[in-house]
């Protein structure tokens, strides 16, 4: 079985106060045994500095202050 997490990341910039958010998605296959990580969407002003397998480890920056936001996980529901 497939199931499907999605999450909103809330992103602030330390430096110039930027806010945004991130929609993004975590797939597990138990069949497999694989997860796969997924930014979908973030919002002007920010970018994907360094995508990685986990929400933890990926980097989303500010495009005008070039810094990396502080990011806040809000969890969704199975199913996307």
């Amino acid at each position: 079985m497939v199931l499907r997490y999605t999450y909103q990341i809330d992103l602030h910039c330390r430096r110039c106060g930027s806010r945004g958010i991130a929609d993004v998605a975590q797939t597990s296959d138990e069949l497999t045994n694989q997860l796969l990580f997924h930014v979908e969407h973030v919002t002007k002003g920010f970018y994907v500095s360094e995508l990685t397998d986990a929400a933890v480890t990926t980097e989303i920056s500010c495009t005008y202050c070039d810094v990396f936001a502080e990011q806040k996980s809000h969890i969704g529901e199975p199913g996307g």
